[in-house]
């Protein structure tokens, strides 16, 4: 085996693993909330909830796609891209989160089946988190990231950058 030839076919294994896991978690959750007795779909108030969660796992795996299609070794330009679009998805992984635990109180939902959903959330994350991680290292500690004086952003700034 050549030299390095095994890091790379562990990190693509890992990077489309995290693409067909975000797919996964999509494909998971519309069935979980398509399920009209505990996910009623006439209740306005309760839509607005599902609408959100529904929009940000939507957005967590276009951003994750997306940001595996940039292939940095040919367009070396793009890293900061795509670490965007992965720090991108974390913030978006880490809301879910949160509204996972507002849709169990306020469809009262099964324990089990809940903490099914929000291990597949949590695993989902573990592995962007990891992702992100190999990428900084791989790429740098995401230089291209400065303010417009030219000095690194603070962490404020980097927050706001993510919109």
């Amino acid at each position: 085996m050549e030299k390095g030839t095994k890091h790379k076919a562990d990190w693509k294994e890992t990077t489309l693993q995290v693409v067909i896991d975000a797919k996964r978690l999509y494909c998971h959750s519309m069935k979980i909330m398509g399920n009209e007795k505990v996910f009623n779909p006439k209740n306005d108030f309760h839509n607005v909830t599902l609408i959100r969660i529904s929009e940000l796992l939507l957005d967590v795996y276009s951003k994750t796609w997306e940001a595996n299609r940039i292939n940095v070794a040919k367009e070396p330009d793009m890293a900061n891209e795509r670490l965007a679009l992965q720090r991108q998805a974390i913030v978006d992984a880490k809301l879910l989160l949160s509204l996972f635990e507002l849709a169990k109180s306020q469809f009262h939902l099964e324990s089990r089946k809940f903490w099914n959903w929000m291990n597949m959330l949590v695993e989902f994350g573990r592995k962007l988190a990891a992702w992100h991680k190999s990428d900084v290292s791989r790429y740098g500690a995401e230089e291209g990231l400065r303010n417009q004086d030219g000095g690194r952003l603070t962490t404020r700034e980097r927050v706001e950058s993510l919109g």
